[in-house]
């Protein structure tokens, strides 16, 4: 197992947006991780920023990434919320956190 962080900032004024948006996943996205061998997966909010927590459990880490990244709904999802956040970390990947 590894263990993975993330670390996001939210645009100003985009708190509540993003909480309305990510209170209900979409269909397929919850199985979609789960199929993507990501466990315990967890996002925090502190001062405009947003960290994210998964362990993978996989074996071939970028293949499972492209899969979330690729996910049709997924990808939908994420393109929906991208303008909500901020610059990306350097670990970022689409699908688990926009």
């Amino acid at each position: 197992m590894s263990r993975h962080g993330q670390v996001v900032r939210l645009k100003p004024g985009k708190l509540e947006e993003y909480k309305r948006y990510h209170a209900e996943a979409w269909p397929g996205v919850l199985e979609m991780i789960s199929n993507c061998n990501i466990h315990n997966y967890s996002i925090f909010h502190k001062d405009g920023f947003l960290f994210a927590y998964f362990e993978y459990t996989g074996k071939d880490f970028a293949a499972d990434m492209a899969k979330i990244g690729f996910g049709s709904r997924d990808a939908e999802m994420v393109g929906h919320h991208e303008p909500n956040a901020g610059a990306r970390g350097e670990q970022g990947h689409r699908g688990v956190v926009g």
